[in-house]
């Protein structure tokens, strides 16, 4: 895997961990000059629009979704330049409550596009679609679309 390939995963990974740690300020900040895009659920540009969406749609416990991302089937794809990239990849989001065991709530697919600015690769868009989506009727207070 290449330096860029990594950097990018690593800031796939960065998304997932900041939103399951309840981090939902620096979470927005990914899409400071980025786009976030939930299938059924709207397109929030920039992180204040982000912000505003997760205060508006998350439920948070003691300030934590109590949400768990899982990543797979990761693919990356830079363009030539090296400064353009894309990638791929699936989700499956486990939620556990004191009422509700562990159990998986959603799976789904990201598409994103990134840029490299000043030697750092940051969000440009990033869409996520529901697959097989459960009840995440302790996650977001409007059904995912199916």
């Amino acid at each position: 895997m290449s330096e860029d390939s990594e950097a990018i995963v690593a800031l796939m990974h960065r998304y997932v961990d900041l939103f399951d740690l309840g981090r939902l300020d620096e979470f927005a900040a990914l899409f400071d000059h980025g786009v976030l895009r939930f299938e059924g659920l709207g397109e929030f540009t920039g992180s204040a629009e982000v912000l505003g969406f997760l205060d508006r749609m998350v439920i948070l416990y003691d300030g934590k979704p109590r949400t768990h991302h899982l990543l797979s089937n990761v693919t990356v794809d830079v363009e030539p330049s090296g400064m353009v990239a894309t990638a791929r990849s699936s989700v499956m989001v486990l939620q556990s409550l004191r009422e509700v065991p562990l159990r998986p709530i959603v799976t789904g697919r990201y598409s994103d596009r990134f840029e490299k600015v000043r030697g750092a690769w940051r969000f440009v868009e990033r869409s996520a679609t529901a697959a097989l989506p459960g009840d995440i009727s302790r996650h977001l207070r409007v059904p995912v679309a199916e």
